[in-house]
């Protein structure tokens, strides 16, 4: 039998770690051999849900060869840790955003550029089938040609559990952070690329906290004339029992489509002919996620390519730069 993949957690700062974190230790031939995080805290939490060890420093967890990073320190931190990574060839899964700043995220383009080790961000829609489904029915052409995708995320606020970063620029604000989600969706179901990008935020119900929204919305135009928006917010109630109560709607010129991701879990689909539910393609989410750690312990891209990835994210950087200078339009650039 041969040996198992090594996996190394670093970083914990975000729970969403513990997703793929969980999933490889789901996994036959992947273990992971430990954990570093730069806060002790955080670090002896994650050793006893992840059941793994804790080591010393990066160098160390580096020092292992591992097969694999699973990576989600805070996010103003994840540009370093992304391109010091890439540079010693370890397949990365880093939590999104994967940069909060422009600078931020040249640097890990040119890391990329340089080094060819895979590298892929936790936009977990992707890996939704009722999205794969909706996908494929507008590549089709069941909805004529796309005019517009809305991608919608609003979110509990859960503030009694939130790290004192999350209400910072450290965080990147509501477009980046939520944001990232949904401008992906925007961005993947879309024929032509950006052109320009606005954007506009607002905090309403934490006003003590200066740096951070609770309410974000951004536009995008892309060059074949089809229109993105997004909105996220952190206002959904607690009567809600889900996260989230995510919603997408594509508009096209023959037929329309909506999903419901929530409580609420429903994908319809309006043409000329007639209204009927989307079935969902392949894999369930969590099957897609595992095949793709599995895809990188086995040093492959997945699903997710980096350009698709790099590109979201410049969205959501433009998004909150238009709206940090009263929503003026920004020009896009790769």
């Amino acid at each position: 039998m041969s040996a198992k993949h090594k996996v190394v957690v670093l970083g914990t700062a975000h729970g969403h770690v513990f997703s793929p974190a969980g999933i490889v230790n789901e996994m036959d031939d992947a273990e992971i051999v430990g954990i570093w995080d730069s806060d002790a805290d955080r670090l002896a939490i994650a050793c006893e849900k992840l059941g793994a060890p804790g080591m010393g420093s990066l160098d160390e967890a580096l020092g292992c060869g591992p097969s694999l990073a699973i990576a989600a320190p805070v996010p103003d931190e994840r540009p370093d840790l992304i391109c010091r990574l890439l540079e010693a060839g370890v397949p990365t899964w880093v939590d999104k955003p994967m940069a909060v700043t422009h600078a931020g995220l040249d640097q890990v383009m040119a890391a990329a550029a340089r080094w060819a080790t895979p590298l892929s961000v936790g936009l977990s829609y992707r890996g939704d089938p009722l999205v794969r489904a909706a996908r494929a029915a507008v590549a089709g052409g069941r909805i004529g040609k796309l005019v517009r995708t809305m991608a919608c995320g609003p979110h509990k606020m859960l503030a009694g559990i939130r790290p004192a970063w999350h209400w910072t620029k450290r965080n990147g604000g509501i477009l980046i952070d939520i944001g990232s989600h949904h401008a992906d969706i925007v961005c993947w179901f879309a024929e032509g690329k950006p052109v320009t990008v606005t954007g506009m935020h607002t905090n309403v119900s934490q006003p003590e906290r200066e740096e951070f929204q609770d309410f974000g919305q951004a536009q995008v135009r892309f060059d074949d004339g089809s229109l993105g928006h997004y909105e996220v917010d952190w206002l959904n109630p607690d009567s809600i029992e889900h996260f989230g109560d995510t919603r997408f709607w594509f508009q096209g010129t023959a037929g329309k489509i909506e999903l419901r991701l929530g409580d609420e879990v429903s994908a319809r689909i309006w043409t000329g002919e007639r209204v009927e539910d989307i079935e969902p393609v392949g894999e369930d989410a969590h099957a897609w996620e595992r095949r793709l750690l599995e895809e990188l312990c086995a040093g492959k891209q997945g699903d997710l390519s980096k350009g698709d990835a790099f590109g979201a994210t410049r969205v959501t950087l433009e998004a909150y730069e238009s709206a940090e200078d009263g929503s003026a339009a920004v020009a896009h650039r790769d």
